[in-house]
């Protein structure tokens, strides 16, 4: 009876993985807490990694490989994912300042409750990426596929979005002032209850988007496609209407 109870512990804690700040990059490496920091990981395979409460600061893994990696919890200030491939990968509850995903692909990845300001998402592929109540601010997504993305009760106040693809996406109850959406694509995107107060949808293609309830104070529409969209009243705008909902 001792036997078998010492080998049962004995292979639980063979199943357990236990991180190793020293194991070089490999898929499935385990860096859990460890500092890696100001570190140069430029093309590295990091798929499956567990890389979470994880300190990244001023470190490259532009070009990297971090497919189904989990990076939440970690501290991501001035670090660069610059092109990386980050499918699926979840950042939930990262902090970060002038954090660079540019070029990168974040399809469904998932960035729930983190807190980035000033980050750069330009030209990234982030289709069906989950931002719910997350911290964005001064955050630029010029030209990014956002495209079925839930920004659910984030904050993205002073955000660049123009030129975005923000299709089907989900922005209720966003904090969203003084965000800069001229020229984006929100072809049925909810944005009901959201705080859209001093935003830019300058020649933004709002067709049949949801505005139900949203706060619209110093709202620019100029040159704005809100056909068949539903207005803050619950009517719905005229097809064809540009500018203004008739």
């Amino acid at each position: 009876m001792r036997m078998n109870v010492i080998l049962l512990i004995t292979l639980s804690f063979a199943g357990t993985a236990i991180a190793n700040c020293y194991d070089p990059a490999a898929p499935g490496v385990n860096w859990s807490g460890c500092d890696k920091s100001s570190l140069n990981l430029e093309n590295s395979d990091l798929s499956g990694a567990i890389l979470t409460k994880v300190n990244f600061s001023d470190s490259n893994l532009s070009g990297a490989r971090l497919i189904d990696a989990e990076l939440s919890y970690s501290l991501l200030d001035h670090t660069r994912f610059n092109n990386a491939r980050l499918n699926r990968a979840r950042f939930v509850a990262v902090e970060g300042k002038a954090t660079s995903f540019m070029g990168a692909d974040l399809t469904g990845a998932r960035f729930s409750r983190a807190k980035l300001q000033q980050a750069d998402f330009s030209k990234a592929s982030m289709h069906a990426t989950g931002f719910y109540e997350s911290s964005l601010l001064e955050t630029n997504f010029k030209n990014a596929d956002l495209s079925k993305s839930n920004f659910e009760r984030a904050n993205l106040a002073l955000s660049v979005l123009n030129f975005a693809d923000l299709s089907f996406s989900n922005m209720k109850n966003a904090q969203m002032e003084g965000v800069n959406l001229s020229n984006a694509l929100l072809f049925k995107a909810e944005l009901d209850e959201s705080n859209l107060r001093d935003a830019n949808f300058t020649a933004a293609k709002l067709e049949k988007a949801s505005l139900r309830d949203a706060q619209l104070d110093n709202t620019v529409f100029k040159d704005a496609d809100l056909s068949d969209a539903i207005w803050v009243e619950y009517r719905r705008c005229r097809s064809g209407s540009v500018g203004l909902c008739r």
